[in-house]
């Protein structure tokens, strides 16, 4: 599964698309890639996602970023499933401790998928962001999700992740 970190492009959306399943499950949310993008961006008005921006940087063992877009409806929703209550009893620091502990979960895993067994990486702490963060002039990739019929998206920034 894994090998010299230096994916192809297609290899490293599947790594993605694994991790952030597989995390999106530890929150009982059904998280599916999004295939018929056209289709579905029909039905979303990405300018007006009410959302939860969230980056984690990666040290090593190359430089890289990953950035999580979570919609407001779909953070309440993990928040429910994880903390059983409802939503009049969530509050804004646990939507967000939410979508920064999903995004450590999925960066972890990503490393760990991505890396051959036994290399050490390094994250930082996930922080909130606005969405101006989504510029960037470096190497990336977006894999948009389908998360109980809630729009997601991940970013990978960084050569890193190509280069081997």
């Amino acid at each position: 599964m894994s090998q010299q970190y230096g994916e192809t492009a297609e290899a490293l959306r599947q790594h993605i698309i694994d991790s952030v399943t597989e995390a999106f499950e530890m929150a009982f949310i059904d998280v599916e890639p999004i295939e018929d993008q056209a289709n579905f961006l029909e039905k979303v008005d990405w300018l007006n996602v009410n959302a939860l921006y969230t980056a984690i940087l990666i040290d090593k063992p190359f430089p890289a970023e990953l950035r999580l877009i979570t919609p407001r409806p779909l953070a309440i929703m993990m928040a429910q499933n994880m903390y059983v209550m409802d939503e009049s009893g969530i509050e804004e620091q646990m939507l967000n401790d939410m979508v920064a502990e999903m995004l450590n979960v999925i960066a972890g895993r990503l490393m760990a998928a991505i890396l051959p067994p036994n290399t050490s990486f390094h994250l930082g702490l996930p922080e909130l962001g606005e969405e101006s963060f989504l510029q960037a002039d470096v190497f990336s990739i977006a894999v948009d999700f389908d998360a109980e019929e809630h729009p997601l998206w991940l970013v990978a920034l960084g050569e890193g992740f190509l280069q081997r």
